[in-house]
């Protein structure tokens, strides 16, 4: 495990040294137009802080977000977080496996389109 963890760069004290601090983070995809030959980054951004503690380069794809929560779950270390993602299907296994049920985690499922909230609107 020394080894895999030496392979994901350096770490940083990403958080204070408080005992049972929560940090609200917000993984999310930046997709990047098709003329690169990079489909996107994930980035795990603090919402207090706005620090980026991890970040990955790739497509969006089952591999790659079980890297980033990997390495996201050994930067931030010990601490309890609460985890907001997209609906993207692979995020939940990936927080499942990365974090054993040391994060609270959410995903956000945005709906477009007319579901009923036009029509009797007050102003």
């Amino acid at each position: 495990m020394e080894a895999e963890r030496s392979a994901l760069g350096p770490t940083h004290d990403f958080f204070p040294a408080e005992v049972g601090i929560a940090r609200f983070l917000l993984p999310v995809y930046l997709s990047i137009p098709q003329t690169s030959e990079i489909s996107g980054i994930f980035v795990a951004l603090d919402a207090d802080s706005k620090l980026i503690p991890s970040f990955i380069i790739g497509k969006r794809s089952s591999l790659n977000t079980q890297a980033f929560m990997q390495d996201l779950r050994y930067r931030i270390g010990d601490h309890r977080v609460q985890l907001t993602t997209d609906a993207y299907i692979f995020y939940r296994k990936a927080v499942e496996e990365s974090f054993a049920g040391d994060a609270d985690f959410a995903q956000l499922t945005k709906l477009y389109g007319d579901y009923g909230q036009f029509g009797n609107e007050r102003y």
